[in-house]
């Protein structure tokens, strides 16, 4: 029979004694056929050339018994395709490849014992894939692949857990709040006790608030926060005041006062007169406009803070507005002084190495109807901190001079011991409907 019928008949499943020592020639059409269940005995020792038909082929089911100690020539094909499902009788020591799942054994710590002589062609055959396979499956290369595929995922599935969400702001804040803190997390990497203390330091936080101190704004103050949130939402038009932040002791209801009123209860700082209009952004005058306004006392320190000291709505007063949108009232020059310390805020800013200071200034909430009220401050002129406030709060426009005015007329007018310092200044407001006007919250 010729080499090449014996080949074909072989690919039915016929059987080749090579007892004897006979060499045989496993071609391409016996490699592609053979594959389907050709069983070759090398017990005598014959050496078989599985070409590159033979190891694709081969792959598919293929037995081969090399306890004689055949040497095989497994080349490029080979450990490509046998991967697919080859299982070779390495019982005298030959090493096993199958596949994705064998490289990747190999690659971490899989040897291959060649005690029987076993001969590999490790240039371009198993050694040489098993370590490809390794570096990017079982090695680093697998578990850094491995972590960033879960870390990706699992920030998917948070977002998409949201879809069911009614409000649909509230999807995209909370959407957008899962996106950035997973990045937060996968950019720095915090260790599960880092974490913890994080945990430790808001809870901290949330259990230093109490009905007069908003710690949890002080943390948004000092980390910036407040201040971004406030001007994004401030009214952008030229000509409108500037606004500020909040601060965290807007906590109690101001007493309604008369204009001309002193809100310095208890006395000691330097007298003051504030002046000044309402007005729209046509220079319109606003009566009726309210003034919410708070202030630190001379030394630095709100009612709320010192309730022995300083009687309810000390530095405190709300008041309306003229015909002509007026205002003028009296009090202290406020004072520089430090946001309170005794608390984790006070913890991170000693850890950060920061001041904890504000400039002077006075609490301004103008409102005016089918206007836009502005949050704001004015700063005493020349009051230590105003390039280093503490909460990011100072804007230029809002500096203003604290004149010191000798008038004894005037005192008398504004019932204020002569000299006294003078502060004007104007509070502009623009319509609610205007272009680049923003609703005031809850409208």
């Amino acid at each position: 029979m010729t080499s090449t019928d014996a080949n074909r008949d072989a690919g039915t499943g016929a059987s080749t004694d090579a007892s004897s020592g006979a060499s045989r020639d496993t071609g391409t059409g016996v490699n592609r056929d053979a594959g389907i269940g050709v069983s070759t005995d090398a017990s005598s020792g014959a050496s078989r050339d599985t070409g590159t038909d033979a190891s694709r082929d081969a792959g598919i089911g293929v037995s081969v018994d090399a306890s004689s100690g055949v040497s095989r020539d497994m080349g490029t094909g080979v450990n490509r395709d046998a991967g697919i499902g080859v299982s070779a009788d390495a019982s005298t020591g030959a090493s096993r490849e199958a596949g994705t799942d064998a490289s990747r054994d190999a690659a971490s710590g899989a040897s291959a014992d060649a005690s029987s002589g076993v001969s590999h062609d490790a240039a371009t055959g198993v050694s040489h894939d098993a370590a490809a396979d390794a570096s990017g499956a079982a090695g680093s290369g697998m578990t850094t692949d491995m972590t960033t595929e879960f870390t990706t995922r699992i920030t998917e599935a948070v977002v998409a857990s949201l879809d069911g969400t009614a409000d649909p702001r509230l999807r995209e804040l909370l959407s957008a709040l899962t996106r950035h803190l997973h990045a937060f997390v996968r950019e720095t990497e915090p260790t599960t006790a880092e974490w913890e203390r994080a945990i430790a330091f808001l809870t901290a936080t949330g259990q230093a608030c109490t009905d007069t101190r908003q710690e949890f704004v002080l943390l948004s103050d000092v980390l910036g926060v407040s201040m971004l949130v406030e001007t994004i939402n401030s009214d952008d038009r030229a000509g409108a005041t500037e606004s500020t932040v909040l601060g965290p002791f807007h906590m109690t209801e101001s007493p309604a006062r008369a204009l001309g009123a002193d809100i310095d209860l208890v006395g000691g700082g330097e007298p003051c007169v504030i002046s000044g209009r309402v007005l729209s952004g046509d220079g319109t005058p606003l009566p009726g406009a309210i003034l919410d306004v708070w202030q630190a006392n001379a030394e630095g320190y709100y009612d709320v803070q010192q309730p022995d000291v300083q009687p309810p709505g000390n530095g405190r007063g709300l008041f309306t507005a003229d015909a002509d949108g007026r205002f003028w009232f009296r009090t202290c020059v406020p004072s520089p002084y430090p946001i309170p310390t005794d608390g984790p805020v006070g913890d991170l800013l000693r850890a950060t190495a920061r001041h904890p200071y504000r400039p002077a200034h006075i609490h301004f909430i103008a409102s005016a109807e089918g206007h836009t009220p502005v949050t704001t401050h004015i700063f005493v002129a020349g009051s230590e901190h105003l390039d280093s406030d503490a909460v990011f709060a100072v804007k230029e426009s809002l500096v203003q001079d604290f004149t010191e005015t000798d008038d004894p007329s005037l005192a008398r007018r504004f019932g204020i011991p002569n000299p006294f310092r003078h502060a004007r200044f104007d509070l502009v407001l623009t319509t609610s409907d205007a272009p680049g006007a923003r609703a005031p919250e809850g409208s």
